[in-house]
């Protein structure tokens, strides 16, 4: 459970600046959420719940963990005895963990990572490697119908574990993912998940291996992932937001400017939630349908913080290499924000919401918010397009047979193009930033 002096032990949020402005709030961000981790690690057993739902609650919360306890394992700058990495082990050697991957090849993926983490540590014992061995060996973990980024999980095994039998190849994976393809406005939180999963997985999450070099992949994918990183700031999901900047770090196109400028958000997050930074609303509602046995406040924090401690420690090596120019130099949190706002409302396809908005950061001026514009200029000529405003084929439908034929037009449309009709015809007909 969180500690109520967490907060009083918590540097001031971070301000953009320089790299070492950024330095005090992630090293106690680190050791809070180490801490936290340890505090709370008998809610990461994949053994102990009594419900299916429960155990496969925990049994994901474990395998995310041994992630971040690989990736730590990983980070030079890591001097802390790993009690964590300690637990796992026991767990992976165990004969329960060996049964459980053997009785369920289809579901391999769900315990691979301890695998990778424990062996990585050089702690997997020879009858666990037999068992993952003989595991894989089974068809069924290959016949198995997954998407683009699910088909990746496997690859990344086969890379960092030294599984050389397998024909996967990363960039067919790639090529038909969400990479090179995500939209700030159309694509939704699974697409942004899916994305950051590509990037995280393709590059081992920071670590190269002989397998794995850790080369960017050939994309441009800065503006769409900045942008997209707006849509989720504006929302508050933190979450998927820290594995966005985590991806561009790894892609090495994360500038300097917007990463300080996110932890300068994160700072002020964590400021707000008792020091540590707090998991999205998403996960608290997620957290409702779960069984009594699995404590709602960890599950809702618990995997935003361990994204949050992965990227921080990668961030570490990230601020002494190239990073690239900034689209906007000039950005700030509240920038950031506001360019998110009308992408996140049309996204929900809250026209009237997300063109008010688009105004309102026309007025703003500066280059990320004419990027977002013509993102938002783009949306509205496909969904206003003449004297269209927006699609209502199901909302039409549902309305007229309460109120009678014609009376959404009547009611909703004509109101709403009074509201904002005049300004979707500004938006779309020119690409110069509108002035009212």
């Amino acid at each position: 459970m969180t500690d109520p002096s967490v907060a009083e032990r918590v540097p001031p949020a971070p301000r953009p600046g320089s790299a070492d402005d950024q330095r005090p709030f992630v090293g106690s961000q680190l050791r809070l959420i180490d801490e936290w981790l340890e505090a709370n690690i008998e809610e990461f057993d994949p053994f102990s719940a009594a419900t299916p739902k429960g155990r496969y609650a925990r049994r994901k919360a474990f395998a995310e963990l041994a992630i971040y306890a690989y990736v730590r394992n990983n980070d030079p700058h890591s001097n802390r005895p790993n009690a964590v990495l300690d637990g796992i082990a026991r767990h992976v050697n165990s004969d329960s963990f060996r049964a459980l991957i053997l009785r369920h090849p289809k579901q391999f993926l769900l315990y691979s990572s301890p695998v990778v983490c424990t062996q990585d540590a050089g702690h997997l014992s020879p009858e666990t490697a037999a068992a993952v061995e003989r595991t894989l060996r089974r068809e069924a973990v290959w016949a198995t119908e997954r998407v683009p980024h699910r088909m990746l999980d496997l690859w990344n095994f086969c890379a960092a574990y030294g599984y050389t039998p397998h024909r996967l190849e990363l960039p067919q994976i790639v090529d038909h993912g969400i990479v090179g393809r995500l939209d700030p406005i159309e694509s939704s939180l699974r697409d942004a998940y899916g994305w950051t999963h590509h990037m995280l997985f393709a590059h081992n999450f920071g670590i190269a291996t002989p397998a794995v070099t850790c080369t960017p992949l050939p994309y441009d994918e800065q503006l769409a992932v900045l942008l997209t990183l707006c849509r989720y700031m504006a929302e508050d999901n933190t979450d998927v937001a820290l594995e966005l900047v985590y991806g561009l770090a790894l892609q090495r196109q994360l500038d300097d400017v917007t990463r300080d400028v996110f932890l300068d958000w994160l700072g002020r997050k964590a400021a707000d939630f008792d020091g540590i930074v707090p998991g999205p609303i998403s996960e608290e509602d997620a957290a409702t349908d779960l069984p009594e046995e699995i404590d709602s406040d960890w599950y809702t924090h618990y995997h935003t913080r361990l994204v949050a401690a992965s990227a921080l420690r990668y961030a570490r090596f990230y601020w002494s290499r190239p990073a690239p120019d900034p689209i906007d130099p000039t950005i700030g949190v509240d920038d950031l924000i506001a360019c998110g706002e009308p992408l996140a409302a049309l996204a929900r396809y809250e026209l009237p919401l997300g063109v008010a908005k688009a105004m309102d950061l026309a007025e703003r001026g500066g280059a990320l918010a004419q990027s977002a514009l013509d993102v938002v200029r783009g949306f509205l000529a496909h969904h206003c397009a003449g004297a269209q405003l927006g699609f209502w084929v199901d909302e039409r439908a549902q309305h007229d047979s309460v109120h009678g034929p014609g009376a959404f037009d009547e009611t909703i449309l004509e109101p709403m193009d009074a509201l904002i009709g005049g300004w979707v015809r500004e938006l779309t007909s020119t690409r110069d930033a509108p002035t009212g």
